[in-house]
């Protein structure tokens, strides 16, 4: 988890991890080096990786490339998201990628869902559109993933998680989809443009990467997810939740 260490939901992001993880796992907190004493002595029983500066991507990797002990899979979450009882489902599953429903918690409404893809294969494909068929938030990677899709790309200043998980999707082979509620992303008014030509940029990076386009069966593929999370976009539209309009979000 990389955090700055001072944020307010900090606790109740560890809580939510400890409540819901089950299974072995361990937590990880990547944190600016003057902030490691205090969360060490405030969280002994977590690892505390003190970040180099490289951003917020290379702290992620410092976390997962110090872990000494042999890991199956890896997940993780920002400082003021959560982790649901969901979540557990997921736990333990020996495929590639695991996931499920993700909350958009806000302060308008804590009860709505971001739409979900059931085929990790169509994921890249609906991206040409702009839209996230997966949430980062409470899914989960094998080391194999991690392995043929990863580090981090740190040269992707605001959006390598998606390049990462889009990568995944394309090389999982294996993949399990629960149907319960497994995370919940905070979203606040303001954060996903505050640099919106930067995102936009690197959206369109990601595309000739992976040289994704458009074509009359991804026109299909878009048709298909938006007819089946039609229930989801209504409910949304009836609470009056509008996301700002961003390039991958939906």
């Amino acid at each position: 988890m990389p955090t700055l260490g001072r944020a307010p939901t900090l606790g109740n992001t560890i809580e939510s991890i400890r409540q819901n993880c089950g299974g072995t796992y361990r937590i990880s907190l990547v944190c600016p080096g003057q902030e490691t004493q205090r969360l060490s002595l405030l969280y002994p029983d977590l690892t505390i990786v003190a970040d180099s500066g490289g951003g917020l991507y290379s702290a992620l990797n410092e976390a997962i490339n110090q872990t000494q002990a042999d890991w199956s899979h890896f997940t993780y979450i920002n400082d003021d998201d959560l982790l649901l009882s969901g979540f557990g489902d997921l736990v333990g599953r020996d495929v590639d990628i695991a996931y499920g429903k993700c909350m958009i918690h806000s302060r308008r409404s804590n009860a709505l869902w971001f739409p979900l893809e059931r085929n990790p294969k169509a994921v890249p494909v609906l991206f040409v559109y702009g839209v996230t068929g997966i949430q980062q938030p409470g899914t989960i990677f094998s080391k194999h993933v991690w392995i043929g899709c990863g580090p981090f790309d740190v040269r992707l200043r605001l959006n390598a998680d998606m390049y990462f998980i889009l990568l995944a999707c394309s090389s999982a082979r294996s993949y399990y989809v629960s149907h319960g509620e497994v995370a919940a992303f905070t979203f606040t008014p303001g954060q996903l443009s505050s640099n919106r030509v930067r995102v936009d940029d690197e959206n369109r990076l990601i595309l000739e990467r992976l040289s994704l386009r458009k074509t009359l069966s991804s026109r299909y593929c878009l048709l298909r997810f938006r007819l089946s999370n039609f229930s989801l976009y209504f409910k949304r539209a009836l609470a009056g939740v509008v996301l700002q309009r961003s390039f991958y979000y939906e």
